[in-house]
């Protein structure tokens, strides 16, 4: 700072800007010639400086001394309001800490803000960890912030306790019943049932229902007979993945116990192992290995029963159906409508049930 303290009173200026060239003949003028001509920034800094103080009552010009330059005299406003703030600061040291705490409240909060973004954006792998965590950033932004606990931000994905329970309203939604613990001895006649979910999952892309789930429950039925019978208590259990269509309706697909493993190997059985690019209900495309083969114009019911699902296009027939140009409607509208550009074959593929028959027709 010292260096660029250059005293401009006993400098003629005036006769420094005529001698490189100026025609000059004001302080002023010599100021703004020699600003633009040296590399020092005491001239601009001269010149320049600001001439108001900030006061309580408002803006106010402070007058300058004659003799005093104008960089002179703002270094010397600099130096003083400097000297104030410092006074002020050891005569309330709360004030700085107050300061303090301010600001690393206002970088606290932004440092939540940012990491809540992204865990609503992308959990990671584990979604119970991020929604412990988010529940743990509505807590430590209430604690910041002084106001009451708000809920965990909307999201576009769920925890498995969450998908659990989503499972289990589904189900309840589709008929099942769940009215008895499942250990109990269940003394009153009639028949009583347990609801328990094995596994669940987000539904995969050819459900065309986006940000819905599918599960795989258990229904166990308990029937209890009159006292005076001879016939004892029975329990059987079936097997269904539960799940939601595009209309928000719950449908029940029934599954033998022999394909209630995983959620994985019951959606395995009901295709058959196909590779699944879309679905209607119980109806599906799969690739089809046919090349270069015409195919006929036809208006045709989907066979295995399921008569309000149409295609009209191009059709083959080699012991199952192949579709190429052309659109795969559902006659009650319960589904939208598969459209084919033609550029390939695809194979009809009718999802299979279990023979009990419990299941919703969708």
């Amino acid at each position: 700072m010292k260096s660029n303290m250059i005293s401009l009173k006993n400098r003629n200026l005036v006769a420094e800007a005529q001698a490189l060239g100026s025609s000059a003949n004001t302080l002023r003028g010599a100021i703004r010639y020699l600003a633009d001509q040296h590399y020092s920034p005491v001239y601009k800094r001269g010149l320049y400086g600001r001439t108001y103080v900030d006061t309580r009552r408002g803006r106010r010009k402070i007058a300058r001394p004659a003799a005093m330059s104008s960089f002179e005299w703002r270094q010397n406003e600099k130096a003083r309001a400097w000297k104030d703030a410092q006074a002020a600061r050891r005569a309330n040291p709360e004030a700085k800490r107050a300061r303090d705490d301010a600001a690393f409240r206002r970088n606290f909060l932004a440092r939540l803000r940012r990491e809540e973004k992204r865990l609503v954006a992308n959990p990671g792998p584990d979604t119970e960890t991020a929604y412990t965590r988010l529940e743990r950033i509505a807590e430590e932004r209430a604690i910041a912030t002084g106001s009451a606990v708000k809920a965990v931000p909307q999201r576009a994905w769920m925890t498995p306790a969450e998908r659990t329970d989503r499972v289990h309203s589904m189900a309840l939604n589709a008929g099942l019943a769940d009215d008895w613990d499942g250990s109990s001895y269940c003394d009153d006649r009639g028949d009583h049932f347990c609801l328990t979910v094995l596994d669940s999952a987000e539904a995969p892309a050819y459900h065309a229902a986006p940000g819905t789930v599918i599960g795989l429950v258990e229904q166990r039925r308990r029937r209890v007979y009159a006292k005076r019978s001879d016939w004892r208590k029975s329990d059987r259990s079936d097997f269904f993945v539960v799940g939601q269509n595009e209309n928000g309706n719950a449908f029940l697909h029934q599954i033998p116990h022999t394909a209630a493993g995983s959620l994985a190997e019951a959606m395995n059985w009901i295709w058959s192992g196909a590779e699944i690019i879309a679905r209607q209900g119980d109806v599906a495309l799969a690739p089809s290995s046919l090349k270069r083969v015409d195919g006929e114009d036809g208006d045709v019911d989907v066979i295995g029963g399921h008569g309000r699902h149409r295609f009209i296009g191009e059709i083959y027939r080699n012991g199952s159906l192949h579709v190429r140009s052309g659109f795969l409607y559902h006659t009650a509208g319960q589904h939208p409508t598969i459209y084919l550009d033609g550029s390939c074959w695809r194979r009809i593929v009718i999802g299979r049930r279990s023979e009990r028959r419990m299941s919703t027709a969708d």
